[in-house]
């Protein structure tokens, strides 16, 4: 096919010049999920390329890559770790008393069992 493109645009036809113009706008339809995920910023927007790229040319998988772009991405979730890599006690507790070293709850003493145990 490329080779009989080829030699229509060789030819400096009308048909050849009208072969490539639609080539160019069947590529641009066939990419449209890619360019929407671009154009969203999607996190994944390389993973959306590539379910286009090798699965779009059956239909189910360019409206697969067409939905995908066109979803919000979920918000990303920060989770605050102390260095021991617990999860630090939620802000503002009130009544609690955790440690600021590796965030366990110290109780009524105020003592950490984990980095005192012979205290503890």
């Amino acid at each position: 096919m490329l080779s009989s493109l080829l030699m229509l645009v060789e030819s400096n036809s009308d048909a050849g010049a009208s072969a490539v113009g639609l080539l160019i706008v069947t590529l641009a339809l066939y990419f449209v999920p890619s360019l929407v995920g671009t154009m969203k910023k999607k996190r994944n927007a390389g993973a959306i390329f590539a379910v286009n790229l090798f699965l779009g040319w059956t239909v189910i998988g360019w409206i697969v890559a067409m939905v995908w772009a066109l979803t919000n991405d979920a918000p990303v979730v920060q989770v605050n770790q102390n260095y021991y890599g617990q999860p630090a006690p939620p802000a503002g507790s009130v009544g609690d008393r955790f440690c600021q070293r590796c965030g366990a709850h110290m109780g009524s003493r105020g003592i950490c069992p984990r980095c005192t145990p012979a205290l503890a």
